[in-house]
């Protein structure tokens, strides 16, 4: 059976977390980092799943399934499409309306993640062990996280500066680029294990998401909360401390 996954997400850390869980595990790996880069790499490698995030540069997850499932050479690839974003049942329709064979919401938990991908592939050398990661990969993961930790200082000073940037002069792109940066934190931070930056972040991008793609800012209520949220949240990010 064909054991080749595809990644795409825009969030590298994330990548690298699941391509070492995966990997670890039996998988052949492969990731990009937007929708283009990724149906290219699926072209290259033809793997037997595809994960993608829905939320990409240059070309979405949307149409991305649909290029794969219009290929006649890649239709029988499965697609898992993760978001957090879209999961109202409206928007899953949507996605099975392109192809998409199955869909796990951001932040998940790996175990849920895993047993996803084990409904489409199968490790090349299956590992009955294989939850208990080796030393180097275990070692690995770790680096990852404090990697993580050690930036959240800095996502979160790039966050308030765009905020800051919008009140000064609002611009839909870098609405909808904050937008990004702070869906990726949220997914991102669940994943590594930091859900109090996971629980902030998700709940300024729900406050952000009626004002992604608006040509006007937000009234001054809605401002001051998305103000509140953001502050609240740069405040545990900066503080975060690895034990």
């Amino acid at each position: 059976m064909n054991n080749r996954i595809v990644i795409i997400d825009d969030e590298t850390t994330l990548l690298e977390f699941l391509q070492t869980q995966l990997s670890s595990r039996g998988f052949e790996v492969h990731t990009a980092t937007d929708g283009q880069a990724g149906f290219e790499l699926i072209q290259q490698v033809k793997p037997g799943l595809v994960v993608t995030d829905l939320l990409l540069p240059k070309m979405n997850g949307f149409d991305l399934c649909r290029r794969i499932k219009q290929d006649t050479d890649l239709a029988s690839i499965a697609v898992i499409m993760m978001t957090s974003i879209y999961k109202s049942v409206k928007y899953q329709y949507e996605g099975m309306r392109y192809g998409a064979n199955d869909f796990i919401h951001k932040p998940f938990e790996l175990e849920a993640f895993l047993e996803k991908v084990g409904r489409y592939v199968e490790a090349d050398q299956p590992r009955p062990a294989a939850r208990k990661l080796s030393p180097a990969a275990q070692a690995g993961l770790d680096a990852l996280r404090r990697q993580f930790a050690a930036e959240l200082p800095f996502k979160a000073t790039e966050i308030s500066v765009f905020w800051e940037n919008l009140l000064q002069e609002w611009a839909p792109e870098v609405a909808g680029e904050l937008y990004t940066r702070v869906h990726n934190l949220a997914g991102t931070g669940a994943s590594f294990g930091f859900p109090a930056v996971s629980t902030l972040a998700r709940e300024l991008e729900e406050l952000l998401d009626p004002w992604r793609r608006s040509d006007r800012p937000p009234p001054a209520a809605d401002a001051a909360r998305i103000h509140k949220a953001l502050g609240i949240l740069y405040e545990v990010a900066t503080n975060v401390v690895i034990e």
